[in-house]
């Protein structure tokens, strides 16, 4: 355990944010061929390390999404709680790839596989270009210590636009006003999509909306997979204006402008009536079935750019919502596409997922086969290789993608462990 809190203390230290984490690619290269361990680099930046035996493999994903003061981390750690100073923490994945380091360091012979910008489409996995031999797989991507996944929903993403003009207006018959929605706790827009947490572009929407504002400029959201935390806008409304408040919403009088968008009611409609959230629910199993985040929203001179995140177990289903959402953006003027499709991993109980549900029941008595309503690397994984056996286990995470994002310390130490006899099967 002390290895593994050695190893990622030190990846903290090294940014490592989606698209940005060439310092920890050459970190884990560094220690794997320090190890002994020949490593395979390829053109999207996934790394694959071993030796001979490469029966079994280990994978994790080396990016971490990049909230608040990260990449700069100042760590905390409090008793058994560690998380970081006005940041996310990076535990999501930073804490697998210190455990699979420290199995490297230990000589442990696998196929080690570390997959890169997975935060933002899973995209190193998609273009993988190195040959795997090996037949089983653990991911080390899960956040509920003790539960073995085998099976996750499947995501696309939807980018829309919508082409404005500007209308030229007197300044002496309106006020203008910049409203600001900020400190939501925000949250991962598949494991928090069902906690009721508020998403910031809609409680913008609802106060433009309720009072009829025009709109000069409009941003919100921080990534697209994490619900929203902050949005903002440069509004005008009528001299004398009595404004309606609404909850989390500030507003304060700001310098003049001469102009608004003229597609306005539009936009406001759009956001305002947009079905954020939970879709379906699985009551089966006990997860979510079906979702979708408005997560972000641009504008610029020419254009306002909304992105989007569906996800589902149910790969029908799937494209079904990705197909609704382009013909409600239709309807208000947007024109949309669908990108960084992945589909569901469809759960599989075989001797191997069996097997490790054993070794998990010694140490962690409820542990139970599970599916994620977020979208985890095994699905592209079997995807490429339909004969390969995968599971994901992982220690207590919470809030990743947001500034609350924590690990329990006790729970990497039993993981790791557990971890550890796991390999030996």
């Amino acid at each position: 355990m002390q290895q593994v809190l050695e190893n990622f203390k030190k990846i903290c230290k090294i940014e490592h944010c989606s698209s940005k984490a060439d310092g920890l690619q050459k970190y884990i290269v560094n220690i794997a061929n320090k190890s002994g361990f020949k490593t395979e680099v390829d053109e999207a930046k996934n790394i694959v390390c071993y030796k001979n035996r490469r029966e079994l493999a280990l994978q994790c994903h080396y990016d971490m999404v990049c909230i608040g003061e990260a990449p700069k981390l100042t760590l905390i750690e409090d008793g058994n709680i560690l998380r970081a100073k006005n940041s996310s923490l990076g535990a999501d994945n930073g804490i697998g790839v210190a455990m699979m380091l420290a199995l490297m360091q230990e000589g442990k012979e696998l196929e080690y596989v570390f997959s890169a910008d997975e935060e933002i489409g899973l995209i190193g996995a998609k273009a993988i270009n190195i040959k795997l031999y090996a037949q089983k797989m653990i991911n080390i991507d899960s956040e509920t210590e003790g539960d073995v996944y085998i099976g996750c929903a499947g995501g696309v993403d939807i980018t829309s636009s919508l082409d404005i003009e500007f209308i030229e207006l007197n300044s002496d018959e309106v006020d203008f006003f910049e409203v600001i929605v900020e400190g939501l706790p925000g949250g991962h827009s598949g494991i928090d999509i069902d906690k009721n947490t508020p998403n910031s572009i809609k409680l913008l929407a609802k106060w433009l909306h309720v009072n009829n504002a025009k709109i000069v400029s409009i941003e919100g959201g921080e990534r697209r997979n994490s619900i929203p935390r902050a949005a903002k806008a440069i509004v005008a409304l009528k001299n004398g204006f009595e404004i309606k408040d609404v909850l989390h919403v500030n507003y304060f009088k700001t310098e003049e402008k001469n102009r608004y968008i003229k597609q306005s009611i539009e936009i406001v409609d759009m956001l305002h009536n947009f079905n954020h959230g939970v879709r379906e629910f699985d009551e089966k199993i006990g997860v979510v079935k079906t979702s979708i985040n408005l997560a972000q929203i641009f504008t610029n001179e020419k254009r306002v750019d909304v992105i989007f995140t569906a996800r589902s177990m149910d790969n029908e289903d799937l494209h079904s919502l990705a197909k609704e959402t382009i013909n409600y953006l239709a309807k208000n003027g947007f024109t949309s596409n669908d990108e960084g499709y992945y589909s569901a991993w469809k759960p599989e109980v075989n001797e191997f997922t069996e097997s490790i549900l054993k070794i998990m029941k010694k140490r962690f008595k409820s542990a139970e086969l599970k599916a994620l309503h977020a979208g985890l690397e095994p699905a592209v994984f079997k995807a490429k290789y339909p004969k390969m056996q995968v599971a994901s286990i992982g220690p207590n995470i919470f809030y990743p993608h947001s500034d609350r994002e924590y690990v329990e310390l006790d729970s990497v130490d039993r993981v790791y462990s557990t971890l550890k006899e796991i390999v030996q099967i």
